[in-house]
């Protein structure tokens, strides 16, 4: 049918004379021109619609949709004023279908800890063999921007956190963000006092060397690592991490530990789990009907009373006074 067309415009060209194909030459210029505009107009709008979806990055329990960090005082405000004492985790999440996941296990961690929480989404499958690290490391932007979208709330709504516990707690993927901030944005200027603690849960990072990068955190005056042994999660991650990252994680092994500093502003925590934890991965959710009950007293005591002493026993290494080596009296 195309072609019918354009022969029948040739056609009307040729049996016109010159002043009417001058005259069906512009219009067809014209044509093509607003074609031009049409198509760019229409390729503008859908990199806008883009830009908006990757943009909503931020998940709360019970809203229908994600939302971006520039919108935190909208969606967070409602939050925290419906739940008065209610301490805050921002969270985010490691490998898998997020958000969608997060529905099976985040009720229960609210439930479990009373908490409420904000949850940073990216990316973070391609299959059940593959480490998606580069979407990991694409999105550090956004979290230093989500990060200081929370200064700014905070700033803003004091009376809302004053009497409430805030904590950052990163889920083993989700710390190769933080390792791509502290390593590669050096400039980021928080509040050192962003938060009352970090916890690095199951980090799924390289333990060796991990404290030239983990030393520069600074968004809370206590900053806890989990550490288990046997987490069987964090075995398969290295076995199929084939780049020059694929060896023991943080989450896993006790080495080369940011070093203790009594007057130090952050004080660096390692909490072993060997001893309590079978092949756990996930921390905060564990057996009550085994010893690993005593990992989620551990972390109810982070997220409730962080100023006191642990409830579970425990032991200091003999060379590293920020070691915590965990026991009880079954073993």
């Amino acid at each position: 049918m195309g072609n019918n067309v354009f022969n029948s415009l040739q056609t009307s060209i040729i049996s016109s004379g010159e002043s009417n194909t001058l005259i069906l030459t512009r219009k067809l210029n014209f044509i093509n021109e607003m074609c031009m505009k049409l198509r760019l107009f229409f390729g503008l709008c859908s990199l806008i619609f883009l830009n908006e979806t990757h943009a909503r990055e931020l998940f709360i329990l019970g809203q229908p949709d994600l939302f971006s960090c520039e919108n935190m005082q909208e969606n967070l405000k409602p939050l925290l004023v419906q739940n008065p004492k209610k301490n805050f985790v921002f969270y985010v999440h490691g490998r898998g279908e997020h958000p969608k996941k997060a529905l099976d296990y985040l009720p229960k961690f609210q439930s479990e800890y009373n908490v409420i929480t904000m949850m940073f989404t990216w990316d973070s499958w391609i299959n059940w063999y593959t480490r998606p690290v580069e979407n990991a490391l694409s999105v550090a932007p956004r979290l230093i921007t989500c990060l200081e979208e929370f200064q700014r709330f905070k700033n803003q709504n004091r009376a809302l956190l004053k009497n409430r516990l805030s904590y950052f707690i990163l889920h083993s993927m989700g710390n190769i963000i933080l390792k791509e901030i502290l390593e590669n944005y050096p400039t980021m200027q928080l509040d050192q006092k962003l938060f009352n603690s970090v916890i690095l849960n199951a980090a799924d990072v390289p333990s060796k060397n991990h404290n030239d990068w983990l030393e520069k955190l600074d968004l809370a005056p206590q900053v806890y690592v989990t550490l288990n042994d046997d987490d069987i999660v964090l075995a398969a991650s290295t076995f199929i991490d084939f780049s020059s990252e694929g060896t023991r994680r943080l989450g896993t092994r006790f080495e080369d530990p940011v070093r203790w500093d009594l007057d130090a502003p952050v004080k660096f925590y390692y909490l072993d789990f060997d001893r309590l934890s079978f092949f756990g991965h996930r921390h905060f959710f564990t057996n009550e009907s085994s010893r690993e009950r005593y990992v989620t007293r551990v972390y109810r005591h982070m997220l409730t009373r962080p100023t006191e002493d642990f409830p579970v026993k425990y032991k200091v290494s003999s060379q590293y006074p920020n070691h915590l080596i965990f026991y009880t009296d079954l073993q």
